[in-house]
Order: structure tokens, then C-alpha cells, then sequence
């Protein structure tokens, strides 16, 4: 059996178990992908309710971006985590590439699958600068240096 994890949209989270052969068993969809631990819990769930051992998993697909920084992170290093922890191969795929059709589905995730490598980390991508400062019109950035403020 086989992960692939998505967190690349809306603070969702989709998880599916699929066969080597692409065929899905199980998709369950989440809106706590900013919250790892919960996701974790997600995954738990679905595997158990499927009666899947964790060492069970050959390998895991993740879809590393463009979204939003805290879901992609989430995902990633959680993709990332379970593939070192259990020395099986990850492949790293775009959001955008990820078809919506069933069928299609399953022809990605197994060609998806086979370009997986032992071993490989996968750094998320966002797609876009970070955000994560208010920008105030007409006041310039400033930042203290020994005790004195200093204008960028």
C-alpha cells in the first residue's frame, strides 16, 4: 500500500491509500491541514479503519505545492517524516497537476509512485513571497542595531 498526501488546498487535507497498480482504496478529506498533529490523527484513522499496518506503506506520494505556507509545510514534513522513519521511497508532485477524475487519478498516482526515491526529502514550494508582515503605507522598514534604530 501506498500515501499520497495533499495539503496544497484551502486548509484541506486529503489522504488516500492506493495500490501499486494506482487503484485507490480510500480518500478522506480534512480541513485541519495547518494542524499536524490532528492530520496525524487523520492518517491514523484511515489506515486503521482500512486495516493497514503503518509498516505496511511502500512508499508515499505528497504534493509539495503551490498553497498556503502553513498546510503545504504541514504536509510535507509529515510526507517526509513517514518516508524517512520508515526507509521507503517518496515522490514529490505539483497540486496543480493532480487530476480531479477518478480514473485519472489512479494513472497519476502510479506514475507518480515510480519516479519515488529512498532517501529524497522534499522541500515545499509556495508558489508566491511569504506574507508574513503587515505592510504599512508611508512608514519606512526599520530595524534596532546596538540600541539605535537604523532605516533600511
Amino acid at each position: 500500500m501506498f500515501l499520497f498526501i495533499n495539503s496544497c488546498r484551502n486548509n484541506e487535507i486529503t489522504i488516500t491509500i492506493f495500490s501499486k497498480d494506482g487503484k485507490i482504496k480510500k480518500t478522506v478529506k480534512s480541513d485541519i491541514a495547518h494542524k499536524k498533529s490532528l492530520a496525524l490523527n487523520e492518517i491514523e484513522k484511515l489506515l486503521r479503519s482500512q486495516k493497514v499496518d503503518i509498516k505496511k506503506i511502500e512508499g508515499i506520494v505528497c504534493s509539495r505545492g503551490p498553497g498556503n505556507f502553513s498546510s503545504v509545510r504541514a504536509g510535507v514534513s509529515i510526507a517526509n517524516a513517514f518516508a524517512w522513519f520508515l526507509h521507503i521511497p517518496i515522490a514529490e508532485v505539483f497540486d496543480t497537476d493532480v487530476p480531479s477524475d477518478k480514473k485519472d487519478m489512479e494513472n497519476f498516482l502510479q506514475n507518480s509512485i515510480a519516479q519515488g526515491k529512498v532517501g529524497r526529502i522534499i522541500e515545499p514550494w509556495y508558489g508566491k513571497e511569504p506574507n508574513i508582515t503587515m505592510k504599512v503605507p508611508g512608514i519606512p522598514p526599520y530595524r534596532r542595531a546596538g540600541g539605535r534604530q537604523v532605516m533600511d
